[in-house]
């Protein structure tokens, strides 16, 4: 029976030596209403129950119970798959938009370089599901600032390389700029999506085209990683 907030129970025939039962159920209610938008990791927490003057009308027997704690523990582990649907070798040609330029204007490009001043440009692509929210950094060969870098063979310099993520379907800047682990910024990704396609560019500016140029010829290379993380700090 219920009286307020609190409950009564009527136990009858109770002995000293009997032990009594009582079982609860819980169920978690979150202010969002969706469990997919909790971040990955462990969760504790405890109730306190007070019970007081538990009593066998029949044999006049009353004993009084301060409360009891309940420890509750729960675990979350989101599911997350990236699949690579293109190329895990991405060749930088100058073109303004990567994958745009068929290889006879890539050939051109090069030859009138000085005059169209293009970029340097490439992208892979992939595929994505996730249960629940995560972020995006890199991982580097060779780091420059806050991103990557790709190498001269002939004379170990090092030119930067803009990486960025493309997710038409998310609520986030387009082409977000990709940094290394130390230099994330705050943005995190969505949960709860299947089969997302998207796609990594890479670029180098016209600038350090110029820089590549003078030494040329020459060639570059460098190995970027791209972590798609759960766990947060």
């Amino acid at each position: 029976m219920k009286n307020g907030n609190n409950c009564k129970f009527e136990i009858n025939d109770l002995n000293q030596s009997d032990q009594i039962a009582i079982g609860f159920a819980y169920q978690i209610f979150l202010n969002n209403n969706n469990l997919l938008k909790i971040h990955s990791g462990r969760y504790e927490g405890e109730v306190s129950y007070s019970i007081d003057n538990i009593v066998n009308t029949h044999s006049n027997f009353s004993k009084n119970i301060d409360h009891f704690t309940i420890k509750f523990v729960l675990n979350v582990k989101h599911h997350l798959k990236v699949h690579l649907t293109g190329h895990s070798k991405v060749q930088l040609e100058p073109c303004a938009q990567a994958g745009n330029c068929r290889a006879a204007t890539i050939n051109q490009n090069w030859q009138n370089w000085h005059q169209n001043r293009y970029p340097l440009t490439g992208k892979t692509r992939f595929s994505l599901s996730s249960s629940g929210p995560f972020k995006v950094y890199l991982e580097c060969e060779y780091e420059s600032q806050s991103g990557c870098a790709i190498e001269s063979k002939k004379n170990q310099t090092l030119v930067p390389v803009q990486t960025r993520l493309g997710l038409p379907d998310f609520a986030v800047p387009e082409n977000k700029l990709l940094q290394t682990k130390n230099h994330v910024d705050d943005i995190i990704f969505p949960p709860d999506v299947n089969n997302q396609q998207g796609d990594i560019n890479f670029s180098v500016t016209s600038d350090n085209v110029e820089t590549m140029l003078k030494n040329a010829p020459d060639n570059y290379s460098g190995r970027v990683t791209v972590v798609f993380d759960t766990e947060f700090n």
